[in-house]
């Protein structure tokens, strides 16, 4: 539409971002919006895989929303409330992007630590999404955290310095698993450890390693399962 910027457009417009800056923010939204969505997906389906109880509970909910084949809409994904709760709660179990780097712009001070201009910060998204004083037993895959618990999520950091896919990958998570969960049944295979216990390594994406193993079939035509192992699949 002619009446709306585009993204582009309006870093192009922004005097205060400088060449580098705006390059930075379209590398961010080409190469690290694939990587993190895909693996998120991926752990919200191990998790699923785990719980079967959990999965019929989601099968069904989507289905009466949704029927068996109608495609998905954007206003459809707003009525989506468990599956958006799955998927916050999948990132928060596994979180692709462990860390945020910041730079202190003056000089303050946190609880009794004094942080000088220019200081590099790091905060471990990861351990933070695993801390029992912020999520009640944080080693459980729960679907319905209370809402001051949900506050404590920062998978796409906060503020002018967060995470510009934010709202893309929140949507596209929840269309894709709506497709997903109406006509294919995943299972974690025998010996396959448990989604906390998982291993991961920080790529573009903090993807598993190790014995991680789950399959999938189609719920109403015959075809040939599907193997996945880790993040890709055979």
């Amino acid at each position: 539409r002619t009446d709306r910027l585009l993204f582009v457009d309006r870093l192009a417009q922004d005097e205060g971002m400088t060449e580098d800056d705006r390059v930075q923010c379209l590398l961010e939204m080409l190469i690290a919006g694939t990587d993190t969505s895909s693996m998120s997906l991926y752990y919200t389906i191990f998790a699923l895989a785990e719980n079967p109880p959990l999965r019929e509970r989601l099968c069904c909910d989507i289905t009466e929303k949704l029927g068996r084949n109608d495609p998905i809409t954007l206003k459809d994904i707003h009525t989506m409330r468990l599956l958006k709760l799955c998927t916050m709660e999948g990132i928060r179990m596994k979180t692709v992007g462990p860390v945020i780097l910041r730079q202190a712009v003056q000089d303050t001070r946190v609880g009794v630590s004094d942080i000088p201009k220019g200081s590099a910060i790091i905060i471990n998204n990861a351990a933070l999404h695993q801390q029992p004083g912020l999520f009640s037993c944080p080693a459980e895959f729960q679907l319905q955290r209370p809402d001051e618990e949900l506050e404590n999520l920062l998978p796409f950091g906060k503020g002018r310095k967060g995470c510009v896919g934010e709202h893309l990958a929140r949507e596209e998570m929840v269309a894709i698993l709506s497709v997903l969960l109406r006509h294919w049944q995943f299972d974690k295979l025998p010996g396959t450890g448990s989604l906390h216990d998982m291993g991961t390594r920080w790529d573009i994406a903090n993807v598993p390693v190790g014995s991680c193993q789950m399959s999938c079939r189609h719920q109403t035509e015959p075809c040939a399962k599907v193997l996945f192992i880790g993040p890709q699949s055979t």
